[in-house]
């Protein structure tokens, strides 16, 4: 979701520029995008004179992320690579100059660039140049970082997901401008983006990114997305809210969620995104928005990937939600009506477990390298998406789901569409490993089409508390892509 509005105001901070940058949206309706800037403003804040080190509230301040004993763990690794699809990166800021190998900007053929610094200010937040002139501190400076330049092309965002998660080569020069072959995978998607489907594109847009999502998984690619900043519930906004996909929202140095952040049972995590320090076109810049919140997410998820090379998005997810800072309702819904309507129950918030901490997440990846997998119930599916085959009597649609976790568990497993059935609508899974760690599942329908269908397959504890819940929702329809 990049919804960037912005009034620019010059400050002088020791020897750094500052420019004041108010978030906004940047929406992608169905294929095409939309530039909206006629959102609510807030006029210019005066900026007071810090180093650049106290700017950075998300990374050193008191409801920030906690890295400093995280990166006591790791800073990274050169044996991941990390990339980014977004506009208006900037490879000569003095935040990525001075170390340029570690970069590699691409771009879509028909890129129509972007005139703003988006890309640059959300790329700044996963990667920077060690000791570089701003004073910037990126989560995973030692990763490779691959910047996909999207520019303003309409179908970009969805070409070049598909790119970087299935081909990830040169070959495709129809899309893609590289000029050496690209041969080591991406681990890591950052992608602050929101798809907006026009007029009965909905099913179809869900089906292809659910397509994208499953390969995805299959390769160990993670990849993450920005809850949006529509103060709204966020459970049917694509892709951050797909199976296989983490999400990010944001909160602010009081501890609580920004204004602005959507909410839901989709959103994994709470990390900052209120006056966030980043590069800007002269120098750094101040933004909010879970634009901002879904990079620092990405960078997490990095630092657990450079120490536990076989986490999946469930173990992920998972080290996340169950290492994070509890948020009450008071702290999640700031007041919202429909957020305390969505996600509070007898005054007890069971959406989003809370804010993300990075060091008990990477201590957790690290103590599953060397102990194996925690003793839980994970939940996973082979397909994300179903292709129901249709017969002389209507459809069926076999699939298989899997525990991927350290310890047994019941499912209970449900179809949003009364025309189609599954079965089994309960079953008992070992830990992964075990003799019956899988089971395949049937759906039926006794019609030819019998419409778009969501199967919920979770644990009968999901969704009464905001903590981890094990839950996947998987996706079935007629159509091939």
């Amino acid at each position: 979701m990049l919804h960037w509005r912005y009034n620019r105001s010059m400050h002088t901070i020791g020897n750094v520029f500052v420019l004041v940058v108010l978030a906004l949206f940047v929406m992608f309706a169905g294929c095409s995008t939309e530039e909206n800037h006629g959102r609510k403003t807030e006029p210019a804040r005066e900026v007071i004179t810090k180093e650049p080190r106290e700017l950075m509230w998300h990374l050193f301040g008191k409801n920030g992320i906690n890295i400093e004993p995280a990166w006591a763990i790791t800073k990274g690794s050169k044996a991941i690579t990390l990339a980014v699809i977004d506009s208006g990166f900037l490879p000569n800021s003095p935040a990525f100059r001075d170390c340029s190998s570690n970069y590699k900007l691409l771009e879509f053929v028909r890129a129509q660039y972007s005139q703003g610094f988006h890309g640059a200010a959300v790329a700044s937040l996963l990667s920077t140049c060690p000791g570089n002139p701003l004073g910037l501190i990126g989560i995973n400076n030692f990763s490779p970082v691959i910047w996909i330049e999207r520019g303003e092309e309409p179908n970009a965002v969805i070409d070049l997901l598909d790119w970087a998660i299935k081909d990830f080569d040169c070959v495709d020069k129809s899309r893609i401008n590289c000029a050496a072959p690209i041969s080591t995978p991406v681990d890591v998607i950052n992608a602050s983006i929101e798809t907006k489907p026009s007029p009965g594109r909905r099913d179809v847009l869900h089906a292809l990114l659910l397509s994208f999502s499953q390969v995805a998984k299959q390769k160990g690619t993670l990849i993450v997305a920005a809850a949006g900043n529509e103060s709204k519930n966020a459970d049917k906004i694509f892709p951050h809210s797909l199976s296989g996909i983490l999400s990010a929202g944001a909160t602010t140095k009081d501890g609580v969620s920004w204004r602005h952040s959507n909410w839901g049972n989709t959103v994994d995590g709470m990390l900052p995104g209120d006056d966030i320090a980043v590069v800007g076109e002269t120098g750094v810049a101040i933004a909010s928005g879970t634009s901002a919140s879904s990079p620092i997410l990405a960078g997490v998820v990095s630092l657990m990937k450079s120490v536990y090379p076989d986490i999946n998005w469930k173990t992920a997810i998972y080290f996340i939600q169950s290492t994070a800072v509890p948020m009450d309702c008071d702290a999640y819904c700031v007041g919202r009506s429909a957020c305390l309507q969505d996600c509070c129950i007898n005054g007890v918030q069971v959406c989003t477990p809370g804010r993300v901490d990075a060091h008990a997440a990477v201590a957790a990846a690290k103590n599953a390298s060397i102990n194996g997998l925690p003793p839980v119930a994970l939940i996973d599916s082979d397909s994300f998406i179903i292709k129901l085959v249709q017969t002389n009597t209507g459809t069926f649609g076999p699939f298989t789901v899997r525990n991927v976790g350290g310890r047994g568990g019941r499912y209970h497993l449900s179809s949003d569409n009364p025309n189609v059935m599954v079965a089994p609508a309960v079953i008992d899974l070992d830990q992964k490993g075990g003799p019956l760690d899988h089971r395949e599942i049937t759906l039926t329908s006794n019609q030819q089409e019998p419409g778009w269908t969501n199967i919920t397959i979770k644990s009968p504890e999901s969704g009464n508390v905001a903590t981890y819940s094990d839950e996947i929702v998987v996706g079935a329809h007629t159509w091939k892509f």
